[in-house]
């Protein structure tokens, strides 16, 4: 490499091998940290060859915030380099190991916007007629901000008008239609991600099995099971919509949008590209930790007929914090205000009232008896 422009890239570490090659974490002088995919090229056939050349073809076409970054490619003793954007957060697969170990489930505000920037990537990608062909948890990172970020193209597919008939991608992500061997196209995709999303609310893929027989005939036989129950039923039934068996009925990327909640889409802003400051838009609408879909107010503020038996010291935090945001008449002084050290309190003049000095109790006892012998 003393000819080519990667001169004085420095190897970091291995991070995996790609479809047809190595992919490593490199230290490039005008980049920083960057990701070197080094492919063989003397090892493949004729056709292989031309495959792993198409990646770099697509990718060189490709600019979305949500798809990795294409930096540069070059062939060097039948070696091909491509060098790409570096997500520092890993990728999706990791994320649910990681829960795995804590024993605890991601938070659907999380899914939700991890749900919605999958989607933004590969609607795009399908609007440049680009099937992906191998979705899958493993090749969905996050960069430093947690964005998503599609990668490894190796195997996508540039469609026209037909349809595409061959098996590629992997096992647990295949699409019935994949499976049973029948033409498939877009709504393949579809499938790849409602297979990712149901793997982030559940910890586990949709469909499994002992072996590869038995995994083929559960994708196509087998309904999956709901999401679990601390999920809202919107977000189990956005999920279900790419997992439905007729590719005809299944939902396509470009119908989902209509489909996620309004604050999802509003708080969303793109990733941040290197070298350029992106400002993040204000919101003034507030979400519990709880709910991320319900606003602050409707989640403690009750209808008339309850407010009275409400208690407000089980929601004392948010409820204030909803008095400082909506209430004009409310001060910081007022809700957070402590009792001062130094008060006493004013000697009183008054008597205090003892045993002593206390009136005598009249004696009623014969008032008692006339009273009892008057009803006889």
């Amino acid at each position: 490499m003393e000819n080519s422009p990667l001169k004085g890239f420095k190897v970091l570490e291995k991070l995996g091998n790609g479809s047809y090659g190595t992919v490593y974490k490199v230290e490039c002088p005008q980049r920083g940290k960057a990701v070197l995919k080094i492919i063989d090229l003397a090892h493949l056939p004729p056709k292989k060859q031309q495959e792993a050349l198409k990646e770099v073809r697509i990718l060189q076409n490709l600019n979305h915030p949500h798809v990795i970054s294409y930096y540069y490619s070059c062939v060097n003793n039948k070696q091909l380099y491509i060098l790409m954007e570096y997500a520092e957060a890993g990728d999706l697969q990791s994320l649910i190991s990681s829960q795995k170990a804590k024993r605890m489930y991601l938070g659907e505000k999380t899914i939700w916007e991890i749900a919605y920037q999958v989607c933004l990537g590969v609607d795009y990608l399908h609007s440049k007629r680009i099937l992906h062909r191998d979705l899958k948890c493993m090749n969905v990172l996050l960069n430093s901000e947690n964005k998503v970020k599609l990668a490894d193209l190796g195997v996508s597919k540039l469609l026209d008008n037909s349809k595409v008939s061959s098996q590629v991608g992997t096992p647990l992500y295949l699409s019935p239609e994949i499976v049973q061997n029948k033409p498939y196209e877009f709504k393949a995709d579809s499938w790849a991600v409602g297979c990712i999303l149901y793997n982030l609310a559940s910890l586990q893929p949709p469909f499994s099995g002992d072996n590869l027989v038995t995994l083929a005939r559960n994708i196509v036989k087998s309904k999956p099971n709901n999401i679990p129950q601390c999920y809202s039923p919107k977000l189990n039934n956005f999920i279900l919509k790419f997992l439905i068996k007729n590719p005809l009925k299944r939902i396509e990327l470009k119908d989902t949008f209509e489909l996620f909640p309004k604050f999802i889409k509003d708080q969303y802003f793109p990733p941040q590209t290197p070298g350029v400051q992106v400002t993040k838009k204000k919101t003034t609408v507030s979400y519990t930790e709880e709910s991320q879909e319900t606003p602050l107010h409707k989640t403690i503020w009750w209808p008339k007929h309850k407010r009275r038996s409400a208690s407000v010291n089980k929601n004392a935090k948010v409820f204030k914090e909803y008095l400082m945001t909506n209430n004009r008449l409310a001060s910081s002084r007022s809700l957070w205000m402590k009792p001062m050290q130094n008060s006493k309190k004013r000697p009183s003049t008054a008597v205090p009232k003892t045993k002593t000095n206390l009136p005598p109790r009249p004696n009623t006892a014969h008032l008692r008896v006339i009273n009892i012998n008057g009803y006889n």
